[in-house]
């Protein structure tokens, strides 16, 4: 694959990318380094590519209003992030696999924080953050 360029791509199913890519040896376009993809579905990801998979850091907005903004490798959420619910929720924590894991801060709807271990069955043992 050649040198990084820049430029702004519509691709056949109707999305959208705007950034840093390489050619192929075939000539397609292989998005990587810095950009932006807006899916035809409502799904934009801002942020870092490697051979046109999410890794780095980036930012994940889906149509419901939800978001991550973090870490990502091989397209999956993983390193440290929050993920933000469109009621105002969220997470905040080590992500791995696209599933919170070891300790976090999840802030609830009515503005609680509780702490404490999450695993891929959810955040048994949390505590609320007393003020």
């Amino acid at each position: 694959m050649g040198d990084l360029q820049e430029d702004t791509f519509v691709f056949g199913d109707a999305t959208t990318y705007t950034g840093q890519f390489k050619r192929a040896e075939n000539g397609t376009v292989v998005r990587h380094g810095k950009g932006v993809h807006l899916g035809k579905d409502g799904v934009t990801y801002e942020g870092n590519w490697i051979n046109n998979r999410y890794a780095g850091p980036g930012v994940l907005s889906l149509p419901d209003g939800s978001s991550y903004t973090g870490e990502f490798s091989d397209n999956q959420f993983d390193g440290i992030g929050t993920y933000t619910w469109v009621n105002g929720s969220s997470f905040k924590g080590k992500w791995g696999k696209n599933r919170p894991f070891d300790d976090g801060h999840y802030t609830d709807e009515a503005g609680i924080v509780w702490v404490g271990p999450f695993s891929a069955i959810g955040g048994t043992g949390l505590r609320p953050v007393l003020p």
